[in-house]
């Protein structure tokens, strides 16, 4: 396991040590890339962990764009290093006021024009890469790498993990194009890279993960994994003494974190203002941005009850949260305020500490979280937090789901999704049958979808938790689809194959299929899927009880709002099941006994479109029940077969077949709402 991150000494309260201490605890050996060498590194190389850093010069030296030769110049680079760094002194204040008005813009503009290109270093990265990988890895061992950071310089050595067979992650942690250094960090051409290859694809926010899908939509398979605490380290019963420059006062308000562009140090002046006799204590360390001139901090810092800190170390913070009143999250409103998932809010909590924040649709619900609409509203918010008495239980409760150790879980049981492949390269997943196991027939359709048709084959051999036979049924397909299925089927990756000369649709490819099963359960399944581990026995689970007569998965694309299985992320509907009046046919498990009942699919809707809807309310006129499991995702590319296909004419089947529909069962609309049930 390979975490491609920040600085180890520098980011010990970040997401990406705290995923190492966890996989560490877990028995996991670690292998961490920095973006900048820790000072001490080799002191923390173990057996089980080592510190490395793969890239010859300080990662701000480096022009990330491609082409073209240009060397660095030292003098001007460390000028304006120094210019940056020492922001914060009177020297360097007083050095530019002799210097010409616009001279320091001048001087990273002709730094920023004299970088070195990223691809004169680029083989020296890789080597060192190639051989820190090595070095580090066992054999045969099971191998992940987490990319919190796409830069151009991690994302280049891509093929190097894949052909050591690493899965990646791509861990989306913040909206890295509005960070200090952003087009370093961040090109679109490399995240779009990293997105592209990555085997899971992990966001910490939910309005992250909108902006995601909206950039990569075929990257339906993300997972929402916010950020979490550490309840061992932020424990207040293990607290025993008051650091020395913890002020006292009548009330005290804490804040915790960096301090860069995103703070909004108006609304903090406007609080100690008009809260004369509170103190405010500000831990963390001060970057000086533009929108955050040095000023402005200086200011803000000169009151008497405005207390900072500096930056203490993160085993120390629960000294003096535990001090604390409040807690308070004064992020400027925008971009990167909705996008941020606060580590500090869960570490906040841990404490027992009632936390005031700008308006945050990622933190609405969090227990003792109060969010202010301005400046005034967050004076009250605070005020009015202070008179609350704090239930603990309530807190425990909320953070027991919330912990670093859970985090860590949900990737590495993540990472087991789908790879896409350019050639087949896997085989059928062998299942042990024990006695008591029934066999579940698994049906799938095809009709000139080759390359879809083989994602979903191998999405549901790599995924498959059942013993299953799995029956494709080909539709009459002319693009080389038969020749591949041929070769599955003598390689024993389908169990049944059936050709049929021509296109007998959907319901009547099921059918054809049907008449093979051999199983006690039946899922009839589209080719334009992806599943995801484990999908068939949460499926399978519901047919415990009797009157359940099909289930169905959760996905991104499931059609109209007949089929309320629709989310927009995976997780939306996580442990709620729905009670429905119509089930999509995308991906349908049903038993033999009810089909027995029902009998088979009706071929009157040919090709496709209200086969299923007709299905359903057959069911339900049986007495029995439709569910959709939330816990379960398929991935759906939907209309793939009518992409296809063009000649099909989609809208005109359509308006034919619900027209049928309709005819069919008067009393009922084409169109229905539906009932939720947990």
């Amino acid at each position: 396991m390979i975490g491609a991150v920040m600085s180890w000494e520098d980011m010990q309260g970040q997401r990406g040590t705290q995923l190492v201490k966890e996989f560490l605890e877990m028995g996991h050996r670690v292998l961490y890339i920095e973006i900048d060498p820790s000072k001490n590194q080799q002191s923390y190389n173990t057996e089980n962990f080592r510190l490395a850093n793969v890239l010859p010069r300080h990662w701000t030296l480096y022009n990330m764009e491609t082409g073209g030769r240009a060397q660095a110049t030292s003098i001007i680079s460390r000028a304006v290093r120094l210019a940056e760094e020492k922001s914060n002194t009177r020297l360097r204040r007083l050095l530019l006021q002799t210097l010409p008005e616009g001279f320091h813009q001048w001087l990273v503009s002709r730094r920023n024009r004299l970088l070195t290109l990223l691809d004169e270093d680029l083989p020296l990265i890789r080597e060192k890469m190639r051989k820190t990988i090595d070095d580090f890895c066992r054999p045969d061992s099971d191998r992940l790498v987490i990319f919190e950071i796409p830069m151009r310089c991690y994302v280049e050595c891509l093929d190097i993990f894949k052909d050591r067979n690493f899965k990646v992650v791509y861990d989306l942690i913040d909206k890295w194009e509005l960070m200090w250094q952003g087009e370093k960090i961040r090109r679109t051409d490399d995240e779009r890279n990293l997105a592209e290859e990555a085997d899971l694809v992990t966001v910490t926010n939910r309005h992250l993960m909108n902006e995601f899908l909206s950039s990569y939509p075929w990257r339906t398979d993300a997972l929402y994994v916010p950020n979490a605490v550490r309840r061992d380290i932020f424990n207040i019963e293990s607290v025993s003494r008051i650091p020395s420059d913890m002020p006292c006062g009548e009330v005290t308000i804490g804040y915790f974190g960096n301090i860069g562009e995103w703070f909004d140090w108006e609304t903090v002046e406007y609080l100690a203002d008009q809260r004369p006799s509170w103190n405010f204590v500000i831990i963390g360390q001060y970057s000086m941005r533009p929108e955050f001139p040095i000023e402005a901090w200086e200011r803000l810092t000169s009151r008497e009850n405005v207390h900072a800190l500096g930056k203490k170390k993160h085993g120390e913070l629960i000294d003096y949260l535990s001090h604390w009143d409040l807690c308070i999250i004064p992020f400027k409103k925008g971009p990167l305020a909705r996008t941020t998932s606060p580590v500090k809010v869960y570490e906040y909590l841990s404490a027992y500490k009632p936390v005031v924040t700008v308006e945050s649709e990622e933190m609405k619900g969090f227990p003792y979280v109060h969010h202010a609409k301005d400046r005034r509203d967050f004076l009250s918010k605070i005020e009015h937090a202070l008179k609350v008495t704090i239930d603990r239980k309530i807190i425990d409760n909320f953070l027991v789901e919330n912990t670093w150790r859970k985090r860590a879980l949900a990737i590495l049981s993540g990472w087991m999704c789908y790879q896409r492949r350019d050639a087949v390269r896997w085989s059928r997943r062998r299942v042990a049958v024990d006695s008591t196991s029934e066999l579940c027939s698994i049906i799938l359709l095809s009709l000139n979808t080759k390359d879809i048709t083989r994602d979903a084959v191998e999405s549901i051999t790599q995924h498959t938790d059942l013993p299953y036979e799995l029956i494709v049924v080909d539709n009459g397909s002319t693009d080389g689809s038969a020749e591949m299925l041929e070769d599955f089927k003598v390689r024993g990756i389908l169990n049944k194959l059936v050709l049929l000369n021509e296109n007998r649709g959907y319901a009547g490819g099921n059918n054809r299929g049907l008449e093979l099963a051999e199983g006690d359960y039946i899922v009839f399944i589209n080719s334009d899927i992806i599943v995801s581990p484990n999908w068939l026995s949460k499926l399978l689970r519901h047919f415990k009880k009797s009157d359940v007569g099909a289930v169905g998965p959760v996905s991104q694309a499931v059609g109209s709002r007949t089929f309320p299985q629709r989310v927009k992320f995976q997780n939306q509907k996580a442990g709620r099941v729905l009670e429905l009046r119509r089930i999509s046919g995308f991906c349908l498990a049903t038993t033999r006994k009810c089909l027995e009942k029902v009998g088979k699919w009706d071929e009157t809707f040919f090709p496709g479109n209200f086969d299923d809807d007709d299905m359903s309310v057959r069911m339900r006129e049986a007495g029995f029940k439709l569910l959709c499991d939330g816990d379960v995702f398929v991935h759906h590319r939907m209309m793939s077969t009518f992409q296809a296909n063009p000649s099909l004419e989609y809208d005109k089947i359509f308006w034919i077949n619900k027209q049928r529909f309709e005819q069919k069962w008067p009393n009922e609309h084409a169109t229905v709402e539906y009932s939720e049930a947990t």
